[in-house]
């Protein structure tokens, strides 16, 4: 094998690839990318952990077609180290060398013969405007679970409807946001046509992995293309020359609908940055700063204010008065304040609507819009019950996942 490359064709193509490279694997094969030269001047990049698959094909001048396995990291970090002069990169036994201007690497083979076969795409579904995909994920990401000791919530889930928008929802079981936006479905989301097939299909996946993917598609513009199977084990993004799979996530993720029931309650509109500026103040009180899990803000809610404290009388205490619009009693209560910045930031309006129900239910946090709340996005999350105050029923409901 032997081909001259454009050194920012090669990067470009590696950076995509190496997204697939385990972080800590077992088995070293896998920390391979497979690099494989066909006559006809396509060069193909692969990586592959056995939950994600990256691969893209450029073009080169070939002069032997040929296939090698190489370390990953490796290559992508001499790559990027490379003067910006074309790349020759032959195979001659068990060695490959690149050479770039006066630069040569020589770098060991990895057993071609070990190493696995990426997963073929699934059938293709349909597809979204890919800055679209990109953003809405950005909305949903930061209430999706990382912790991997709780599958039951880990990820976010993408529903696949043929006659609805596509859904993305995500949640922690302290919050829960879902964003749904248009895409063009295919006429059978199946290929094969079995009538007996789910109209929606819900598909879990790997959170961060997935915005990641998705960001790096939109900064190419145009649409991706969405496949998976009927039994939702495998998702499929496609953007032209790059491909990407992610594997599903098999345990079964709770019923999360009667929670986005719109009940009757109290709504305040709030201005998104002034808020989100006043609680970053009063959380320097809170131990450890606004992202610890177990800090809290308090909001007190009047007709016409909104009061931001935190902290206690001993340690300090920050506090901090808004003007808004409240149409209910007065009402206090307590939030972590890294989920609420989380919420309003998602919102992405100059202001936003809090939904109040009862004082131990989740809140919602829309976005405004000429005054109006938009119905695509919405955004939950759960207090904090207040020493002072009694559990109410809901408290003990929780989110989904979470338990009693």
């Amino acid at each position: 094998m032997q081909f001259t490359i454009d050194r920012d064709q090669f990067t470009a193509a590696l950076a995509w690839v190496a997204r697939a490279l385990p972080v800590q694997g077992i088995d070293p094969i896998l920390n391979g990318i497979l690099i494989e030269a066909d006559s006809s001047g396509q060069v193909g990049l692969s990586a592959y952990d056995r939950d994600t698959s990256a691969s893209t094909t450029t073009h080169a001048d070939v002069a032997t077609a040929g296939r090698a396995l190489v370390s990953g990291t490796l290559l992508a970090t001499i790559a990027k180290l490379l003067p910006n002069k074309p790349i020759t990169l032959s195979l001659a036994g068990v060695e490959v060398t690149l050479a770039c201007g006066a630069a040569v690497f020589t770098l060991p083979t990895l057993p071609i013969a070990d190493y696995p076969a990426l997963p073929a795409l699934p059938p293709y579904c349909g597809e979204v405007n890919a800055a679209e995909f990109a953003a809405a994920l950005r909305q949903v990401v930061p209430a999706a679970s990382t912790d991997a000791t709780a599958m039951n919530v880990y990820g976010v889930q993408i529903e696949i409807s043929r006659d609805e928008p596509l859904r993305i929802v995500g949640t922690d079981r302290f919050r829960l946001a879902l964003r749904c936006l248009p895409w063009q479905p295919t006429s059978e989301i199946d290929t094969e046509a079995d009538t007996d097939q789910p109209d929606t299909v819900a598909v879990r996946v790997d959170a961060r992995q997935l915005e990641a993917i998705a960001k790096q598609m939109a900064s190419a513009g145009g649409t991706i293309r969405l496949s998976t199977t009927p039994d939702a084990a495998l998702l499929g993004l496609a953007d032209g020359s790059r491909r990407a799979t992610l594997a599903a996530i098999a345990v079964p993720y709770p019923d999360y609908r009667h929670f986005l029931a719109q009940e009757p309650g109290f709504t305040a509109s709030v201005p998104v940055a002034a808020l989100s500026e006043a609680i970053k103040r009063a959380a320097v009180f809170t131990e450890r700063g606004p992202q610890n899990r177990g800090a809290q803000i308090r909001l007190k809610f009047t007709a016409t204010e909104l009061e931001v404290t935190a902290g206690f009388h001993d340690t300090g205490r920050g506090q901090e008065t808004l003007p808004i619009q409240f149409d209910g009693e007065e009402l206090e209560m307590a939030f972590n304040p890294g989920y609420l910045l989380d919420a309003l930031g998602a919102t992405r309006t100059p202001d936003a609507q809090i939904l109040v129900r009862e004082p131990h239910k989740a809140v919602f946090v829309h976005p405004l819009t000429g005054g109006q709340p938009e119905d695509h996005y919405q955004h939950l999350v759960m207090p904090i019950r207040l020493p002072d105050v009694p559990p109410g029923p809901a408290h003990h409901s929780g989110l989904p996942g979470k338990a009693a």
